[in-house]
């Protein structure tokens, strides 16, 4: 991501075929920079009413379904990735809903604008609470701190930056109401561009990432926790094939040659980011892109 040069010592488990860190780093938060995509990417406050009005049909339509306005406004507006994720999972305009690890809160912030309630973030690592509206708080917090049950847990690109994974999912099974549902995005290494880019891989993002999953290891992890994986879904990008791309040439992510910062400047030409964006699509239906939403839900008490 930053181009330090530093260099980390990772293996694979025999038995689950994990791919994680050897030693944990003693100051993981200098690794965390202010500018860190996850805090720097805020909310805009949006005080037009007419804009308002469109993005709640849009971003509705994103999260449930159903909005014939909101589906008429798709192409033309961001795409989120996140709430189409939710949609998959099921996610309903009623449920109280827990986004761990949310940075300053923009996921949660399309939710709110799509007129959702009951929303709560969390992230240890933001300097202070920040209060948007009456709907829509982000707190100073970690799971462990929190209290009471939520309907829907979102855990967005978190999982493989936590370093005691056994005791995180146990307190997403305290946490989750008996019928809810917890939606965690991770990156795969079981996946074609794990074995094909290797120390390249540009979401090994080292030495953030302490592991990163097999389909195999999340598995385990999920079943010993007293719940169960409902579905995987593949939704990994072209940005696999950007990322590793640039770090096979020496070109970080935040550099001014970066296609993520600087399109006009980037070596890939329009024609090479639409075949990444073909391969991408490909590898997810044969199931072997590099990111997955897995969507876990406690498990009955006949499977107990």
């Amino acid at each position: 991501m930053y181009g330090t040069g530093k260099r980390f010592t990772y293996f694979q488990c025999s038995n689950c075929d994990c791919l994680q860190i050897e030693k944990l780093p003693e100051d993981i938060a200098k690794y965390y920079p202010e500018d860190y995509y996850s805090f720097s990417e805020t909310p805009n406050i949006i005080n037009s009413n007419i804009k308002k009005f469109l993005l709640y049909h849009r971003y509705r339509q994103c999260l449930f379904g159903g909005n014939l306005l909101g589906k008429v406004l798709l192409p033309f507006l961001k795409k989120s990735p996140e709430l189409e994720m939710m949609k998959k999972a099921g996610i309903k305009e009623e449920m109280s809903v827990l986004d761990v690890g949310c940075g300053s809160g923009l996921v949660l912030h399309l939710m709110s604008l799509a007129g959702m309630k009951k929303l709560v973030g969390i992230d240890p690592y933001i300097k202070h609470d920040i209060h948007y509206n009456d709907e829509l708080s982000i707190l100073k917090k970690d799971i462990y701190e929190m209290e009471g049950k939520w309907d829907f847990i979102f855990v967005n690109h978190v999982l493989e930056h936590i370093d005691d994974q056994q005791k995180f999912f146990n307190e997403v099974y305290k946490k989750l109401d008996a019928n809810g549902t917890c939606l965690v995005r991770i990156p795969t290494c079981s996946s074609y561009a794990w074995e094909y880019y290797r120390e390249n891989w540009i979401q090994s993002d080292p030495p953030r990432h302490f592991f990163i999953h097999s389909i195999e290891s999340i598995q385990q992890l999920i079943a010993s926790s007293n719940l169960k994986i409902k579905e995987i879904i593949y939704d990994s990008t072209a940005f696999q094939f950007i990322g590793s791309e640039q770090a096979m040439k020496g070109i970080h992510l935040n550099s001014n040659e970066s296609y993520i910062k600087n399109k006009e400047a980037s070596v890939f030409s329009n024609k090479e980011i639409q075949l990444f964006d073909k391969k991408a699509a490909e590898l997810n239906k044969k199931m072997r892109g590099d990111q997955i939403a897995v969507v876990i839900t406690h498990k009955s008490a006949n499977e107990l």
